[in-house]
């Protein structure tokens, strides 16, 4: 019982209690000194309505409130009765922000800051475009040993994807899986250049080389890159988020273009990529940050595969 009253009174604030018990107090006292004692009966009745209507307002404030400042993801208490339902369905969208959390926490960190806001904009879901990119794909075949231990070569992997990520972040590129390996797309998000688009790329590139040379001794022996250009068609589908389609990512994609190099660290690149790679340096009138010479000693070098066909 004295629960029962407490739950009655809780979302009352005091001075409405104070207003609705004195008024109704002078109101029986009134009508029984007029001897109206029918209508002084009446008066309680309609005492406990104006309290439960003061509750209900009452209610719907403090929810309003709680709807407006609440920044956790910690679920509401259900109470009995007819808000039940009502704190059940607040319940079930929390749950929802909750799996909105953790796909925000693990996959959209993937995606630079700018790409993020595009993609979680319901107005680009199912858009296309075409638009020129520059494509850097990583991929790392791992030694006899590595591969008898497969968790410690997947962990070595991801500590160099990672910094792979914070490159790609850095300069807005798309990181996506590509086959057992993964690519860069600079240029995805927004119209650049393909003079700056390859002199990102090739930067990146080159820090991608280092690192990789720091950390050899823990990673292993066999990591290309391999960097090709041309139209790609971006889309952003629904439930999988923004993908690329086209030449170059077929061309990563060959098989052909993996083969084996001298060192470990040499970057392939297809013919029409490497001409564009050799008219950016005669213009530039400089050396890249990585040694464009097929045939080079360096430790990182641009090397034509096979010549390709008009992209797209």
């Amino acid at each position: 019982m004295n629960g029962q009253i407490h739950r009655i009174f809780q979302h009352i604030p005091l001075y409405r209690i104070l207003v609705i018990g004195i008024g109704g107090s002078f109101l029986i006292g009134t009508l029984l000194w007029l001897n109206q004692p029918l209508a002084a009966v009446l008066v309680p009745l309609i005492m406990f309505l104006l309290m439960m209507q003061a509750r209900w307002r009452g209610r719907v404030r403090t929810l309003a409130w709680q709807l407006m400042h609440y920044q956790s993801l910690q679920k509401f208490e259900v109470p009995r009765g007819e808000w039940g339902n009502l704190y059940r369905a607040l319940n079930r969208v929390t749950q929802s922000r909750r799996i909105q959390q953790r796909v925000h926490t693990s996959l959209l960190p993937v995606f630079p800051d700018d790409a993020i806001e595009i993609l979680l904009d319901e107005k680009n879901m199912g858009t296309s475009d075409v638009r020129s990119v520059v494509v850097l794909s990583i991929r790392y075949t791992p030694n006899k040993q590595q591969r008898e231990d497969l968790r410690d070569t997947f962990d070595q992997w991801r500590e160099f994807m990672a910094f792979a990520q914070q490159r790609g972040q850095q300069y807005n590129a798309l990181l996506q899986p590509c086959g057992d390996g993964y690519m860069l797309v600079f240029g995805a998000f927004q119209n650049q250049s393909m003079d700056a688009l390859l002199a990102t790329a090739t930067h990146v590139a080159e820090e991608l080389r280092r690192q990789w040379s720091e950390e050899q001794a823990d990673y292993g022996e066999t990591f290309h890159m391999y960097l090709t250009s041309g139209p790609v068609l971006i889309a952003t589908i629904s439930g999988i988020g923004c993908c690329v389609f086209g030449t170059p990512v077929q061309q990563v994609l060959s098989a052909d273009h993996w083969i084996p190099c001298e060192g470990n660290t040499r970057l392939l690149c297809c013919a029409d990529t490497y001409m564009l790679l050799q008219h950016k340096q005669r213009i530039a009138n400089q050396a890249s940050p990585l040694a464009i010479a097929v045939g080079s000693d360096q430790s990182c070098t641009v090397e034509m595969v096979t010549p390709t066909t008009q992209l797209m």
